[in-house]
């Protein structure tokens, strides 16, 4: 039986929220990342805590901020608004983190 994922840190959550989060929850479909379901009582977000291997040098992280600043410029307002990002977060392995503000609907 899989153990419970470990949850981001307040530390963490602190530097990219200007809210108290009152509910983490781990949600399924990060495939090899973690992510989770952060609630405050205006808004709900999602964090992502990206993989990181010692055989992988891929940088995931600085990929996908590429692509949403380049995202952004061609469709504002069309992607998840990113709350923010944090490239050396003190999660459980030091992996880089982004969170974004939930929208009901986006449109690409």
């Amino acid at each position: 039986m899989k153990g419970e994922e470990p949850q981001p840190s307040e530390q963490v959550l602190s530097r990219l929220l200007a809210e108290t989060p009152k509910e983490i929850r781990s949600v399924s479909g990060g495939a090899n990342n973690r992510v989770w379901e952060v609630k405050t009582l205006e808004r709900k977000y999602l964090l992502k805590e990206y993989f990181r291997s010692p055989v992988d040098s891929r940088d995931r992280f600085a990929s996908e901020k590429a692509f949403y600043t380049h995202a952004q410029s061609k469709v504002p307002g069309k992607i998840p608004l990113v709350q923010g990002w944090d490239p050396e977060s003190a999660g459980s392995n030091k992996s880089p983190v982004k969170i974004l503000r939930r929208r009901r609907h986006v449109i690409l």
